[in-house]
């Protein structure tokens, strides 16, 4: 255990907590810029890349780590579609209807970097490869990106609603 550890450590698990709050406003009925509804799933693979570069890593992770991304990505892709949701095309604003899947998932990025960053400094030995903390990041990392990209790309050809910024 070295203080640069406790460092990242730290950082990834403050970035981790930001990015819960910055998932918050889905659940909220307030209209919100688009560009803020990318801030989660760009934290959130933040969180997943440094968990999976504080690991000593070897080939067979790397793959299940990426495949663990491509299914997360899929998965909130297909969720993505289901958001509704009414877009003010003039001001760049968006109003969710409310839901908790972007939190929950947050949430359990929080979770995994805490376990992560807790048994490290307990000194407990790296995980086998298939139950590193590092997929479940990118997991859940992908399923807000995916989720995000599809919401994205539903809201930019969203018929114009006047929302008004409160």
């Amino acid at each position: 255990m070295s203080l640069t550890f406790n460092l990242a450590a730290l950082l990834n698990l403050a970035i981790a907590a930001v990015c819960v709050w910055g998932a918050l406003p889905e659940v909220r009925n307030k209209p919100v810029k688009l560009w803020r509804l990318g801030v989660p799933p760009l934290l959130g693979a933040v969180v997943a890349i440094i968990l999976l570069a504080g690991t000593p890593t070897n080939h067979v992770l790397e793959v299940i780590w990426l495949a663990a991304l491509v299914l997360g990505g899929i998965a909130g892709a297909a969720m993505g579609n289901r958001i509704r949701s009414e877009t003010d095309q003039m001001s760049g604003l968006v109003r969710l209807r409310p839901t908790y899947l972007g939190v929950v998932a947050a949430a359990c990025i929080l979770a995994v970097a805490m376990v992560d960053s807790v048994t490290t400094l307990l000194g407990y030995p790296p995980a086998p490869a298939d139950r590193d903390p590092a997929i479940g990041g990118a997991l859940f990392a992908g399923f807000l990106v995916g989720r995000a990209w599809r919401f994205a790309a539903k809201a930019i050809r969203a018929a114009h609603v006047e929302l008004h910024d409160l």
